[in-house]
């Protein structure tokens, strides 16, 4: 009886110690995907932020102000081209299986993730990289919004 008892005792701690494991390659698309998702939330902060101000200052303008309410006019433009990229890059956003959910979303946001798909660790690690690649490239769009933004808001 002592015999089955450790017998048993050996192969459940055996099976917990196994189904414990971490897969590396999926630790990785997980950090990466949870990184993507805070630069997104600073990215949007950052440029509901300005363009709030923007169109403040814009309202506040003298019909014979002309020029800068023209200027103003074009960094809005490119804060919204900027924006509808973040908004095309979050419809694919595919989520790391046992990672749902481990951001935040704005306050009245909502996005719908994609189903984490039954890809290998290696696929998972590959469009996770793709995705912060992406996004690092919309943030590299909206950091020139954001300059041209800043040069306006000083003058």
């Amino acid at each position: 009886m002592a015999r089955k008892f450790l017998l048993c005792s050996v192969i459940a701690l055996f099976l917990v110690a196994c189904s414990e494991k971490k897969d590396p390659q999926m630790a990785e698309a997980a950090s990466i995907h949870n990184a993507a998702m805070a630069q997104l939330e600073t990215l949007e902060g950052a440029l509901d932020s300005l363009k709030k101000e923007l169109e403040s200052v814009k309202s506040g303008l003298s019909p014979t102000d002309s020029l800068k309410n023209k200027e103003i006019i074009a960094v809005i433009g490119l804060f919204d081209e900027t924006s509808e990229s973040i908004e095309k890059w979050e419809e694919d956003i595919v989520e790391v299986p046992g990672n749902e959910h481990h951001h935040h979303h704005g306050s009245g946001e909502h996005h719908e993730h994609k189903p984490a798909p039954n890809l290998t660790s290696e696929q998972q690690l590959k469009i996770q990289q793709l995705k912060k690649t992406e996004l690092d490239s919309i943030a590299n769009q909206a950091k020139i919004a954001i300059d041209k933004a800043g040069l306006l808001l000083k003058k």
